[in-house]
């Protein structure tokens, strides 16, 4: 009896802390609104090469937080694990001008810079080879248009769009 107690205690405590593998689900996360984050691709790409170096087995967050640490250090996004919220305001307003989503993409930002202390400290004494705070904010960006993204713009065909619209969060790795 105490066993099966401390199962369905053990199964509740999971069932609460559930959360969407970002790195697993990348490219059907990164698909479900058809609006982007509203930032430059091009030292992205630079940068996959930085992380390939880094990271030769490739190990999927390792090499994923080592591309967005040397990315969001090329475009100047976060500084020392504080999101620099006015340098991403200015490029979506330089690459998007008045395009439709350049609102939803500040308010997407806006939540996730005011969550960034929280990221920075779940993820503080981390194992991996570069920080992966930058990951972590721009996996919360990527959910956040998700949730707020217009019906006429989201594919709710998508199980995992469904999911991320639906609140679970993404799963914060250490």
């Amino acid at each position: 009896m105490i066993l099966l107690l401390l199962l369905l205690s053990v199964m509740s405590v999971n069932s609460l802390e559930r959360c969407i593998d970002y790195d697993s689900r990348a490219n059907d996360i990164n698909s479900c609104c058809k609006i982007g984050l509203g930032l430059p691709i091009d030292p992205f790409l630079e940068c996959l090469q930085t992380a390939n170096d880094l990271v030769p087995d490739r190990e999927k967050h390792n090499f994923l937080a080592c591309a967005f640490d040397c990315y969001a250090e090329k475009v100047g996004i976060i500084k020392n694990n504080t999101v620099v919220l006015e340098k991403i305001i200015e490029y979506i307003d330089e690459l998007l001008g008045s395009q439709f989503g350049v609102d939803l993409r500040k308010t997407a930002w806006r939540t996730c810079a005011t969550l960034a202390p929280k990221m920075a400290a779940d993820i503080s004494g981390h194992k991996y080879k570069c920080n992966p705070f930058a990951l972590e904010v721009q996996t919360c960006a990527q959910f956040e248009v998700n949730r707020i993204c217009p019906a006429t713009v989201f594919d709710d065909e998508v199980a995992v769009c469904r999911e991320v619209r639906s609140g679970i969060p993404h799963c914060i790795h250490k």
